[in-house]
């Protein structure tokens, strides 16, 4: 439904906490919102917010399942499946180059560029760490998951 408002071409102001809302859940708390049956007590979306439109990461694995299960309750007007991994490899790559030069107190023409799908399925501090500096940079920080860590 949003999305074919949206596309008629019209400017229209929204407001937060008035249009929409954002509530943001960890990939395994959303068991706790009532698009998934379950016999846990859950969080009844219908009465918090009538039209909930959910988002999540394009990461696969043992939540297919249960994305299919929601997409199934919600239907694809309510469903947005991100086409990376995680939400910080929306990021565009300019964005991220720049960040990560400043960050590295060093200058960006060392970094070399990569194109959006050298990145978007991986861990994005591995990407960083591994392809991105690649010894351009020394540095003694560790590695999480998804981004460094000082």
């Amino acid at each position: 439904m949003l999305r074919q408002y949206m596309a008629q071409g019209q400017k229209h102001d929204f407001d937060e906490d008035v249009h929409y809302s954002f509530v943001e859940y960890g990939g395994s708390n959303i068991i706790h919102w009532s698009f998934l049956d379950s016999a846990r007590p859950q969080i009844e979306v219908d009465r918090l917010c009538a039209q909930a439109m959910v988002i999540v990461d394009g990461d696969g694995g043992e939540k297919m399942d249960r994305k299919a299960l929601i997409l199934k309750k919600l239907g694809r007007d309510r469903f947005i499946e991100l086409p990376g991994r995680k939400i910080e490899n929306m990021l565009p790559y300019s964005v991220i180059r720049s960040i990560v030069s400043d960050y590295e107190s060093g200058s960006s023409n060392v970094i070399p560029d990569f194109a959006f799908q050298a990145y978007k399925d991986e861990y994005l501090g591995k990407f960083i760490e591994e392809e991105m500096l690649a010894g351009a940079f020394p540095s003694q920080r560790r590695v999480s998951g998804s981004i460094r860590e000082r």
